[in-house]
């Protein structure tokens, strides 16, 4: 955001709820920035932990390329770093030391 670029926010909830609460700065500036907030959650959905695995789908798909860093065995990474395989995505790793 500070280069001015246009900046995508995939909600896990509905696009009225930002979650957490401390982001409603956040997603005003990317607003404010040109960017947009997106979701395909309905209006008021909460932030229920199967909806995350969800929006991953939507973040791996709207990306060139997906770079893990670090990742534990059933982690919200994992789970992009296959949807990016199976969008015919890149996906690249890194190992941290």
């Amino acid at each position: 955001m500070a280069a001015k670029g246009k900046t995508v926010a995939v909600f896990g909830t509905g696009i009225d709820v930002i979650y957490p609460r401390e982001n409603r700065k956040l997603a005003d500036q990317i607003l404010a920035l040109g960017g947009a907030l997106v979701s395909e959650f309905a209006v008021g959905s909460f932030a229920a932990p199967q909806n995350f695995p969800i929006r991953n789908r939507i973040i791996s798909g709207l990306a060139l390329g997906v770079l893990v860093v670090e990742a534990g065995e059933y982690s919200g990474t994992r789970i992009t770093a296959r949807c990016a395989l199976e969008q015919n995505r890149d996906l690249f790793a890194v190992r941290a030391t």
